[in-house]
Parts: C-alpha cells; sequence; structure tokens
C-alpha cells in the first residue's frame, strides 16, 4: 500500500513538493549605486517589475512589451518615457530584439550586473561578450 502525504504540497516521504515559483534576490550594492540613486520611484518600480521575468537563465531574454506590462499595471506610455532612463543609469542594456508583425520590433534587455545567458537566437552576439556590470560606486 502506498503511503499517504500527511500534509498539503508534502509528499509521502515527508518533502515538501518543488514549487514552480522564483524569487528574485536584489544585491545590496544595487541600492548604493548612483545608476539606482538617480532613478525616480517610477523608474525604480519599472526595473523592479523588469526583474520579475527573470529566471535564472534567461537573463537578456527580458522585455518591456505591453502585453508582458499592462497586466502589471503599466500603461505604454509610462513604459517609453521610463526605459530609457534605466538605460542611461547602465542598470539594464538591450541586448536583441525580436520581429513581431506589421515591421515592428521588441527589443530584449538584461540586467547589467548579472552575466547574460545565451538563452535566444534573436540576442545581439556582442551583448554575450560584455562583462556584468559592477555595482561598485
Amino acid at each position: 500500500m502506498a503511503k499517504k502525504s500527511n500534509s498539503k504540497n508534502m509528499l509521502p516521504n515527508g518533502r515538501t513538493a518543488k514549487s514552480q515559483d522564483y524569487f528574485f534576490r536584489l544585491p545590496k550594492e544595487l541600492f548604493k549605486c548612483s545608476g539606482y540613486l538617480g532613478l525616480n520611484k517610477t523608474q525604480r518600480a519599472l526595473l523592479i517589475d523588469l526583474c520579475s521575468q527573470y529566471n535564472m537563465k534567461n537573463n537578456g531574454n527580458l522585455s518591456l512589451a505591453p502585453s508582458l506590462m499592462e497586466p502589471l499595471g503599466w500603461d505604454e506610455k509610462t513604459v517609453r518615457r521610463n526605459k530609457k532612463a534605466l538605460i542611461d543609469s547602465k542598470l539594464i542594456r538591450v541586448t536583441g530584439h525580436k520581429e513581431l508583425n506589421n515591421y515592428k520590433y521588441m527589443y530584449l534587455y538584461a540586467l547589467s550586473w548579472l552575466p547574460v545567458d545565451d538563452c535566444s537566437e534573436n540576442l545581439y552576439r556582442e551583448a554575450l561578450n560584455e562583462p556584468k556590470k559592477s555595482l561598485r560606486f
């Protein structure tokens, strides 16, 4: 007779089932670096929401597309207006683009303090060779 689990989400061997939920650790140095300190509250929130897409193997394949950002409460104009500040602060960098219908492009981004993962054929080759940015100030 097979053992039954004695608790919700617990396997018969007593361990909990692995969750598909990810978490993202922000380094303490990020909050002290000049690039982050120069951002306003909206730009900081946009950076955090961009970080929420990261799953430990897709840095370089992050997107600020309206289909991803609108469910998080972002207006397309607000994202467009504030992403330049994130790029100028060198906290994110453009790593590639995907062609969409009607000759539009969706740009891909990477968090600059992490190494870029080779996760998509749409990445620029030079983006893979760029070193990660130090957050020291």
